[in-house]
């Protein structure tokens, strides 16, 4: 439920696209700038935009401006899928959002 009073026309387009594209819909939980610091073989920091917990699975969302064509968004958002993994111990989807292209792209389709 935004709240579009102190915007302009553009921004609710593109707030109401990203909503509109049903990625929301079902999560219990909705985690915004989710900032994480884990150790493994070394130290690992992150800055999740979105993540979203559902009952039996996760999503993570990453919000580009246009430009979602970079192998190291895979690596990004794959380093943040296994921590999330690892600490909530459900499955978790990886996605791209360009807002001004207005698309949701699914990264890790074939590991379902």
């Amino acid at each position: 439920n935004p709240d579009y009073s102190s915007m302009g026309d553009f921004e609710k387009t593109k707030i109401q696209k990203f909503i509109d594209t049903g990625i929301l819909k079902g999560a219990k939980e909705i985690l915004k700038e989710y900032e994480f610091i884990y150790e493994d073989d070394k130290e690992y920091h992150g800055i999740i935009d979105l993540l979203l917990i559902f009952d039996d699975h996760a999503k993570i969302i990453d919000y580009k401006l246009k430009n979602t064509k970079d192998d190291a968004y895979i690596k990004q958002l794959t380093g943040y899928k296994n921590y999330i993994n690892k600490i909530t111990g459900k499955r978790v989807e990886i996605y791209l959002y360009s807002i001004l292209d207005e698309k949701l792209i699914r990264l890790d389709k074939d590991s379902e």
